[in-house]
């Protein structure tokens, strides 16, 4: 059986516990028994949730891992004697000898702590007594500390004393501690793991396992001001904690005191400093703007770009922090040397340290009062401050501005040495320093370093053996979840899931889960309002959300206290880093969200929790864009777009309004939208209750008159479907319409017997268009280009010469159609055709074609204005340059696919071989246009340039823009033009994607002609059961090819593409034409309707609908 040291849990159990078998303490209970309301274990939750982060890499194990002492160690110091006796050793002295500590055993010591000059702790590491913690006052004798269970750290303040046990709890002590005394629990961190604590003078810091930060203690001098001790410390009342919430979202992996300041280094490596900065000891002058004291949290900048920070000490007044590359900086207090920088100023901002330890590999550190030490990674130790009783162990007592060695015997009697359970006396060995050592002479290295202001202490072990300590070991697993990087990390939403996946939660603990990070991020963000309904002290609706989404009252009964003026009275802290952002967003993937026997007591939720991310600062929320980027398009979509859906359904349709939930929800799901754009489907995004519920007309008006305030049409716009879009869209072309033909009227009025009249001519009402059928491009052309843009948007009639018939909008989908038939074949010139594709492009040698392009500009813009849908096969990349996106690789690969996976072919290539050899390309691009070839420089001199592994991207990037861009400018400028009037007095264009406008034009490519039946609708005597009627859905839906229910719908609607929505949204009729005859079924493709004769049998129905629909150009339309 696995044991984790610092949970004190079995691996087993835990995996248990998460499984929501075992409770610790409770023995076993089912799952299935405990529902969202049971009283459940916090404790057990809150470890759970620690190995969540943990397992996923989003947390660090800050306490060092002890290997059962397999390794023989001794335990050395120097500088003042533990025991107050007044005695000074300038050299590392073996602690083991000293007969004041004997009961310690003879291995030696895993941790010390000094409360000042009255007494000091002892975190045993010996044989038999491991996790046991010894309490030695100075003048007095040692006494072991009555502890429930072995302990893992240990610290020290001026009047208390406090210990962590392996399971997470926090005892606490007076200085003046006898055997006859116990220590008392930290009641209120009762239902937190913690794993490690640290002392200053009068305050205390505990880091849970879950990363989360715990003050309290007191103050008695010059930090009793309100806002120095809001974050450093609790309040003067011994025992009263307070949760540190600024520091939510950033977990912790070490804390370490000064006396009276803190910092702390998180799970992204980076460093927050809070309290005293009378000497700079914060580290960021910037921040704090020279403050003596800083309640809230500062991050301190990198003193090294990219170089992150792993470990922290600090003396009283000046701090020291390491690098991930081994390199240490210090800031603060200098007037000792401390600092190592070669001066005794003082420093605001982090310094390298000098001398020595520049070319040296540093692997931990450690700081006391006025000094310092640094522990290099072969086992050398450097010490450097002040030296007054020797505690810098290199044989001085004066300061030391830069850092010096501390010898270290170099070798120890091989009987120093014994490994657990031996029962051999540990006898006092004598110290060599030379070369030359006698055979039983070992050589050693330093593993840990630990001091305290007045003494310093190492632990040695025999050269070349593993290591018994790890230091290095907390943060080297820390980047699984959190990408390294700080300050700009991101979070890692596969590593989530997957633990969730392997180990899943039951609903019950998830559900608990969800709420305790709530309540966390609620204190984090100081929202006051929510704070009060959530503790069930205001009613739900107090912030604006329905109370279908409402929560049950958390209770916060023996909780860390939370005071107003300390959680709100303040700028947030959190809502300034991307840690809080990005553990929002871990809390938002909790899959209780989208189990859908938990959604009602779910959505209050997540709806709150959506709210308090969008109060995070825009370059928080871009490392949320970020992270959603990296993550799988599948889980982007399951894990925060379902559920995030239904919030604003359940809202809109409850409320019949727009709430404060709906608005966050829309503005996280833009973060996500602009996350996976181009990745997730554009329809995963479409929400039938905003397409249906909200009065899109009234959302789109108040977004073209207000810049300010929250509507979809300008904020959520993709929430829209294509329908909802389109209906925006006619409302204003047919107002546009109508206000075109009321500006006519006040031209055109004439006094009457009954007043002023305004009368028009049908070439005034209507756009006006006679074409010759074999002369349709130059009868088009000759009329359209001579006609004002703003007649254009009248209602188009077309009449062909020579052909009877009243345009009701048939004959004009019919003109469309030919006109764009005839100007699109490439036999005419100016589009050519890709073979892989079909997709028609220009032809970028189509020269003095300007009036035809714009032609074929104004037909496309007239189809969509008049509702005709047309089948351009143009490709998507046409409707992105309409709408002004800019073009990429894979546009280009998917407008000539050969071109494309060539280009990626060129950008993926990683052979050994240059590209000159394999490739053989340059900067210039060979052309044909109408037999005549040429070649195109991308970049001045381009054909002399080649391409180069170093150059290839930009190689590819001029070779999109030429080909989409620069090749086909004049005639893609001459089309745009053409279509552009619509876009200046149609403004509801701009809602659509270049995917949807492709819809507009062309109709819903994906043909139901099931929901067609569904939605028909029968006049002149026949029904749904008529004879004919059933004759003629059994030919549509089992006789017919796909070609030919195309061209049935041609015949009948004038598109062979079903309108947006689907077939299921036209109005089509089927009217009984007679009796039975030999005539063939007609249409009127204006109104959709299908004059079918009542046939005598299927199969003459059959035969004659068949000639009609493949003959039917010019006959049977009307």
């Amino acid at each position: 059986m696995n044991w984790d040291f610092s949970s004190g849990r079995s691996t087993e159990a835990r995996d248990e516990l998460l499984s929501g078998s075992l409770t610790e303490g409770s023995g076993r209970v089912e799952a299935g028994a405990r529902s969202a309301t049971s009283k459940l274990d916090v404790s057990d939750i809150r470890a759970a949730v620690c190995e969540v982060q943990q397992e996923a890499g989003g947390m660090a194990e800050a306490t060092a891992e002890v290997e059962a002492l397999a390794v023989p160690t001794s335990w050395v110091g120097w500088g003042a004697a533990l025991d107050g006796s007044g005695e000074v050793m300038l050299r590392p002295t073996l602690m083991g000898t000293r007969r004041s500590l004997e009961p310690l055993g003879r291995v030696g010591s895993l941790l010390v702590a000094c409360g000042t000059d009255r007494y000091t702790l002892i975190l045993s590491a010996a044989e038999g007594k491991v996790g046991c913690v010894f309490h030695l006052a100075h003048g007095g004798g040692l006494h072991r500390v009555p502890l429930p269970e072995a302990c893992v750290s240990v610290a020290a303040g001026t009047e208390m004393a406090y210990a962590v046990t392996q399971t997470g709890r926090l005892y606490q002590w007076h200085a003046s501690f006898s055997s006859a005394r116990k220590p008392s629990e930290v009641s209120a961190l009762r239902e937190f793991s913690v794993r490690q604590v640290a002392a200053g003078r009068t305050h205390f810091v505990a880091v849970a396992r879950s990363g989360e930060c715990f003050s309290g203690g007191g103050v008695a001098d010059h930090m009793a001001s309100q806002d120095a001790k809001g974050v450093a410390y609790a309040s003067e009342q011994p025992g009263r904690v307070r949760r540190i919430h600024a520091l939510y979202g950033q977990p912790v992996c070490k804390v370490a005191c000064g006396a009276y300041h803190t910092a702390v280094i998180t799970s992204t490596g980076s460093c927050f400093t809070f309290g005293d900065n009378r000497h700079g000891q914060l580290g960021n002058s910037l921040a704090t703007g020279n403050a003596t004291s800083v309640a809230q949290p500062t991050r301190i900048p990198l003193a090294i770009a990219d170089d992150v920070y792993v470990d922290v000490a600090c003396g009283d007044n000046h701090t020291l922090l390491l690098t991930a590359s081994g390199r240490v900086v210090s800031f603060g207090l200098g007037a000792r040397g401390q600092l190592g920088h070669g001066s005794t100023g003082d420093a605001a901002t982090p310094k390298l340290v000098r001398g020595q330890l520049e070319d040296r590999r540093v692997v931990a550190i450690a700081a006391a009062g006025d000094h310092s030490l640094a522990l290099c990674e072969d086992g050398s130790v450097f010490a450097w401050g002040s030296g007054e009783v020797g505690q810098r162990g290199d044989d001085d007592v004066a300061d030391k501005l830069l850092p010096s060695p501390v010898r270290l015997p170099s070798s120890l009697s091989a009987g120093a040495f014994l490994a657990p359970g031996s029962e051999r006396q540990l006898a006092e060995a004598p110290m060599n320093s030379g070369s030359d050592a006698p055979t039983h002479m070992v050589p050693v290295t330093c593993v840990a370093l630990h001091t305290t202001p007045v003494a310093s202490f190492a632990i040695l072990r025999p050269a070349g053996n593993e290591t018994v300590t790890r230091t290095a070991e907390p943060v080297s697993g820390i980047y699984a979840l959190l990408q390294m990087g700080s300050p700009v990390p991101s979070i890692d939403l596969e590593a989530v899931e997957a633990y969730y996946a392997s180990s899943p939660l039951p609903k019950a603990a998830l559900y608990m889960l969800a709420r305790e990070q709530l309540y966390g991020a609620i204190l984090a963000m100081g929202d006051m309002r929510m704070r009060a309904e959530y503790e069930g002290t205001t009613p739900t609706v107090s912030f604006g959300t329905e109370s279908v989404l409402g929560v049950q009252p958390f209770p916060t009964a023996n909780r860390p206290d939370v005071e107003a003026p300390d959680m709100c009275g303040r700028d947030p802290t959190a809502r300034r880093y991307p840690e809080a952002a990005l553990s929002l967003l871990a809390a938002i993937q909790n899959p209780i969200f989208v189990y859908s026997g938990a959604q009602n007591q779910s959505l209050g939720l997540l709806s709150r929790l959506l709210i308090l991310l969008q109060r995070c600062t825009p370059g928080a929320l871009e490392r949320v864009v970020e992270s959603l980027r990296r993550a799988p398009s599948d889980l982007v979509v399951r894990r925060f777009v379902a559920p995030v859906h239904e919030i604003i359904s359940v809202s809109l349709r409850t409320s019949k309004r727009v709430s404060q939930a709906t608005i966050s929800a829309a503005k996280f799901l833009e973060l996500v939208h602009r996350a996976t754009s181009g990745r997730a489907p554009r329809t995963a995004f479409y929400n039938e209750a905003v397409s249906t519920v909200v009065d899109l007309w009234n959302d789109f008006d108040r977004s073209r008159r207000a810049r300010d305030g929250f509507s979809f049409c300008k904020d959520a716009r993709f929430l829209l479907n294509e329908e909802a879009k389109a209906r925006i869209f006619h409302v204003e072309s047919h107002m546009l319409q109508h206000s075109e033909h009321a500006r006519i009227l006040s031209q055109r009025v004439f006094p009457t017997a009954f007043g002023m009249v305004g009368v028009t001519t049908e070439s005034e009402a209507f756009l006006k268009i006679v074409v010759r059928r074999d002369h349709i491009v130059a009868d088009a052309m000759e009329q359209l280009s001579q006609i004002e843009y703003r007649e254009l948007l009248r209602p188009m009639r077309v009449y062909f010469v020579d052909e009877p018939g009243v345009d009701e909008g048939g004959l004009a989908k019919e003109f469309m159609m030919l006109l764009m038939e005839e100007l699109l074949s490439p036999s005419y010139g100016m589009f050519t055709v890709d073979e892989d594709t079909r997709y028609v492009w220009l032809n970028a040698g189509a020269h003095d074609m300007e009036e035809e392009y714009k032609l074929v500009g104004k037909a496309v813009a007239l189809a969509i204005l008049n509702g005709i849908h047309m089948d351009v096969p143009l490709p998507p990349v046409m409707y992105k340059k309409l709408l002004g996106q800019p073009v990429t690789l894979d546009d280009l690969r998917e407008t000539f696919p050969q071109l494309g996976r060539s280009l990626q072919h060129l950008l993926e290539y990683g052979g050994p071989e240059e590209l000159s050899e394999v490739f053989g390309v340059t900067f210039a691009v060979d052309y044909e246009h109408f037999g005549e070839r040429g070649t195109h420089d991308l970049v001045p001199g381009g054909r002399h340039i080649e391409v180069t592994r170093a150059n290839r991207r930009e190689y590819v990037e001029a070779h999109v823009q030429y080909v989409l861009v620069e090749a086909i400018r004049q005639q893609f400028d001459a089309f745009a033009e053409g279509f552009s009037f619509l876009f200046g007095v149609c403004h509801s264009l701009r809602l659509f994607a270049p995917a949807e406008l492709e819809v507009l034009l062309r109709g819903e490519p994906e043909l139901d002609f099931r929901a067609l039946e569904r939605a028909t609708k029968y006049d002149g005597g026949y029904t749904a059961d008529s004879r004919a009627v059933r004759w003629f859905w059994s030919i549509v839906q089992d006789s017919m090819s796909g070609d030919d229910r195309r061209r049935l719908l041609t015949f009948v609607s004038g598109s062979d593409r079903s309108p947006v929505g689907g077939l299921g949204r036209l109005q089509f009729l089927i009217q009984r034409a007679g009796p039975d005859t030999d005539r063939l079924p007609t249409s009127h493709t204006c109104f959709n309707v299908l004059l079918l004769p009542d046939y005598a049998d299927r199969e003459k129905m059959r035969t004659l609908l068949d000639t009609a629909i493949k003959n039917y150009k010019g006959f049977g339309l009307q």
